[in-house]
């Protein structure tokens, strides 16, 4: 997966999560973006790690979540799973 790739499920992910959440965002999610910004607490980042092993079909290690904050950080390490 490459990293454009990989950041683009990532913020699909992310606009799944807030549309599950019924919430909205004020702005355009991008790489830059923390995820907890989107409203996500951390049971939201665990909802998020199960929306994302979902769309990708692996395992990814929840502690990802955490270590791996923002959009292109977490599309980053997607990328170096392939």
């Amino acid at each position: 997966m490459a990293d454009r790739s990989a950041t683009g499920v990532v913020i699909e992910t992310l606009h799944r999560y807030l549309d599950r959440a019924e919430l909205t965002l004020d702005r355009p999610i991008g790489p830059e973006t923390l995820i907890v910004d989107v409203g996500a607490d951390s049971i939201g980042l665990l909802q998020i790690h199960g929306l994302l092993e979902e769309k990708t079909g692996r395992e990814i290690p929840a502690s990802a979540m955490f270590e791996h904050p923002s959009v292109g950080e977490l599309a980053g390490y997607l990328s170096s799973l392939s």
